[in-house]
């Protein structure tokens, strides 16, 4: 099993092989070299003695952990088996003993065992030290090529001891050293500043800075933590030896002591030292650059923004001199989207190259598959397709690199490149920072995909609210041309009903009254749901009496009542008088619910219950919340039609539509009125026994206040003689013809004359010839419409201040909403009966109506 490090993929992976009977002991083995974050550990397993032989011959470890109680044989004669086997160079054995048994360990040590650990007192800590010290050993026995050239300074004022101290550290056959010399501390600086050493090896006592105070003034030079410091001085000062560790010195040597194998001795042992002590803080610090770096890339969802935080984040680290992002059609032509690039060198952002290796599609996979990246520290020495030298040649390029980002969702997983530029400079490219790059780009790649994901969902709610839009839209105009012919029915209905006609005729008229006002109800539930789905269906708040609202819905429904000579009881608890809250949506609520209880109810009665709810919801100050159930004796719904209750467009039983009428509405529409009021709504029911449905909703407590007298009570309508004109003067803008001829009987039989003209631009021309009190004004007319109309009336000085009511088919909030926000002064819908037109002009203009109670 590999533990794998994705930061240290590149580095060399260390066989480990554990022979250990203690499973218990193993994992925790296992967790040690899993929670290590500088090196990368491949580790083979081993119960026996003779397992772990046949082990060590098929994998060759470079370190073997060996318990020494095994079921089959000790761990010093497993250690003299493994001796004789004369592996070269052999791997260390660090002997794994319990507690009480050191003397065995030592015995051990005798032997040649590496080191050893007593198992009760294992922590991390001391587990790991063991284990990178044997790395060490590993590392001194196998050194690379890179790792074999030490550059050194050696500071002395004495010619003659750095020449010696130079003849002493070339002898060594492990190390290539690069030594170069200084005579003073302020020497030592300027070279220092302008070049790199692995190892300092300054006397104390210089002309001029001391050793210590020059290293002191180097360590805040920024390459500083890459070099390894150590004292020379010629006498022993425990003192010194103190300051000298608290500057940043790693070891001291005293000068009369010095001889060739211990100076070579003291470089190679804090070499190895310093070296993983570098790697460690370099870990540290890349993992808090990149820990940084994908915060501030992954804090948007935005992709332009995510594209360049990242090429600004990259440069950052990289001091290159361009950083850009390249992004690569399914196709394999790739366009620069993003970048960061320094002065005087050109811009390469929307630049676009149709690269023939890319249009390969088994290029882009080779790619995809092998996470290929390409890393060229010296063009000029790389071998590189004409074209690709060419380009990078003419844009100044010295050193590059190029890192794939792969999105697997896409169907293209290869969705670009990460480039990095060095173009005024070489740049030899380090390990550090190749698997920088491999996390950042990991770090990238995860935030493009999440980037790319939004993206998709803001492109299908965008789609998804066109489409709504589209609906909404489709709905309003389609409810426009129904309502326009329905003002021409039930207005002309509505004026036969109110004239001298046989019980027959009366019936009749009665009949296509009824049959009208359903048809307008159901258009209104197709209204009110596509505003709900739509979230543009608002709360109006006001005062409302709570008693007045179940009487005026009572009164509405008494004539179903009557008919079906069903009775209707009210169970209201005591509870506050007057209420603020959305009393228009509380009373279609509840007329909705009582309306079903009377159609699917043929026998018995109908309960309302109000009172109290107590729940767990939180309630403000001053607010309350209020349970109301409608109870029937009828039809009853079955189980698996309860399941459908509450949706849209669906009705409890086949049969229902057919016998009993409905849109499959109404539910709907109320379950979301409830929601959106901040409470819940259910039913409860028995086949042929009834139902009851409930719902509960929020309402503010207003104190109560005294009834009104009565001479505030509304002026009822007075019968008016029909040759009894009332003398104000109304000017009605109506392109329809029917229509004209509605609203001018309506207007007559309430007893007003009125001149009526075809569109906007009549209506303008006309405030010229005569004044109006009082303008119905259509919004959807030929020429200029009632809105721009409205406008032009408003600013004009003469006519500013008429009075101006919206008359429209279009019946949407909106539309109401926009008629006030022209100018106007009020609004009616279309069709407009009798009563409601008359109470408007009553708001209005002051005056009295005919008694409409026969409509």
């Amino acid at each position: 099993m590999t533990i794998y490090n994705p930061e240290l993929a590149s580095q060399k992976v260390y066989k480990v092989l554990i022979i250990e009977d203690s499973v218990a002991d193993y994992e925790l083995y296992h967790l040690f070299f899993k929670k290590d974050e500088v090196y990368t550990y491949k580790i083979e397993y081993a119960e026996t003695g003779v397992e772990g032989l046949a082990s060590f011959l098929t994998h060759s470890p470079d370190l073997i952990l060996m318990d020494f109680s095994l079921p089959d044989m000790d761990g010093l004669e497993l250690m003299a088996a493994i001796q004789k086997l004369k592996k070269s160079p052999p791997a260390p054995i660090i002997m794994m003993t319990g507690q009480g048994n050191e003397a065995i360990a030592l015995q051990a040590m005798k032997n040649n065992v590496y080191d050893y650990l007593v198992k009760g007192n294992l922590d991390f800590q001391s587990f790991i030290k063991v284990i990178y010290e044997a790395i060490t050993l590993i590392n001194s026995q196998t050194i690379t090529v890179h790792d074999q050239e030490v550059k050194i300074l050696l500071i002395d004022d004495s010619e003659v001891d750095l020449e010696v101290y130079r003849k002493f550290i070339q002898k060594d056959q492990d190390y290539i050293f690069n030594i170069d010399t200084a005579t003073t501390g302020e020497e030592a600086l300027a070279i220092l500043e302008d070049n790199y050493f692995d190892i300092i090896i300054t006397d104390y006592q210089l002309l001029g800075i001391n050793g210590i105070d020059m290293i002191n003034q180097y360590k805040k030079f920024s390459t500083s933590k890459d070099s390894c410091a150590i004292l020379i001085t010629a006498y022993s000062n425990e003192q010194l030896v103190v300051d000298a560790l608290k500057a940043g010195f790693s070891d001291y040597l005293i000068k009369q002591d010095i001889t060739p194998n211990k100076i070579r001795n003291v470089i190679k042992s804090n070499l190895q030292k310093y070296r993983l002590e570098n790697q460690l803080n370099y870990l540290q610090f890349q993992r808090n650059i990149i820990l940084k770096s994908s915060i501030k890339i992954r804090s948007s969802l935005e992709l332009n923004n995510i594209i360049q935080t990242s090429v600004i984040e990259l440069k950052k680290y990289l001091h290159c001199d361009r950083t850009i992002v390249y992004q690569l059609d399914d196709l394999g032509t790739g366009t620069v989207i993003g970048e960061v690039v320094n002065s005087p060198f050109l811009s390469l952002i929307d630049f676009t190259w149709k690269d023939t290796f890319f249009q390969n599609i088994e290029n882009r996979n080779q790619y995809i598959y092998n996470n290929h990246k390409q890393v060229i520290s010296d063009i000029e020495k790389a071998e590189i397709d004409p074209c690709y030298y060419e380009l990078l040649k003419g844009l100044q390029i010295k050193s590059v690199a190029a890192f794939p980002i792969i999105i697997n969702t896409l169907s293209s997983p290869l969705w670009g490149l990460v480039i990095i530029h060095y173009c005024h400079r070489i740049h030899v490219w380090q390990q550090r920072e190749i698997n920088f790059l491999d996390e950042m780009i990991l770090q990238i790649s995860i935030a493009i995909q999440q980037g790319l994901l939004v993206k998709e969902l803001r492109q299908e709610r965008d789609k998804a609210n066109a489409a709504t839009q589209a609906k909404s839209t489709f709905l309003a105009n389609m409810s426009h041309e129904i309502r326009t012919p329905m003002n021409g029915i039930l207005g002309m209905a509505e004026m036969l009903s109110l004239s001298d006609l046989s019980q027959e005729q009366q019936d009749s008229i009665n009949i296509i009254l009824s049959s009208g006002k359903n048809l307008l109800n159901i258009i209104n539930d197709i209204l009110d749901l596509s505003k709900l789905e739509a979230g543009k269906l608002s709360l109006e708040i006001r005062e409302f009496i709570l008693k007045d609202i179940i009487q005026e819905i009572i009164d509405l429904l008494c004539a179903k009542l009557l008919e079906k000579r069903l009775k209707i009881c009210l169970e209201m608890a005591d509870l506050p008088v007057r209420y603020l809250g959305d009393s228009d949506h509380l009373r279609q609520i509840l007329l909705n619910l009582i309306g079903n209880a009377i159609k699917f109810t043929q026998q018995g009665d109908i309960t309302v219950i109000i009172k109290k709810y107590d729940s767990s919801s939180h309630l403000q100050q001053n607010e309350i919340e209020i349970y109301f159930a409608v109870k029937d004796t009828g039809i009853g719904i079955s189980l698996q039609g309860q399941e459908q209750l509450f949706q849209p467009f669906s009705q409890v039983e086949k049969t229902t539509t057919r016998n009993f009428g409905g849109t499959g509405l109404g539910l709907s529409i109320c379950k979301n009125l409830v929601e959106l009021m901040g409470g819940e709504i259910g039913a409860n029911s028995i086949i042929d026994q009834g139902s009851t449905f409930w719902f509960t909703t929020k309402l503010k407590v207003l104190n109560p206040l005294p009834e009104k007298s009565s001479s505030d009570q509304k002026t009822p309508y007075n019968h008016r003689q029909e040759n009894s004109i009332n003398r104000i003067n109304i000017l009605v803008a109506e392109d329809n013809i029917i229509n004209q001829k509605v609203i001018k009987n309506q207007l007559k039989k309430i007893g007003y004359n009125c001149h009526i003209v075809e569109n906007g631009e009549a209506v303008i021309e006309q405030l010229q010839e005569k004044a109006y009190d009082l303008i119905l004004m259509d919004c959807q007319m030929p020429i200029l419409d009632g809105y721009d109309a409205t406008r032009r009336i408003r600013q004009n000085h003469h006519t500013k201040d008429i009075l101006i009511i919206g008359l429209s088919a279009f019946a949407m909030k909106d539309d109401q909403q926009k008629c006030i926000d022209v100018g106007m002064n009020d609004y009616l819908s279309k069709p407009c009966s009798i009563s409601e037109l008359a109470a408007t002009l009553q708001k209005w203009v002051g005056s009295d109506t005919i008694d409409t109670s026969k409509t």
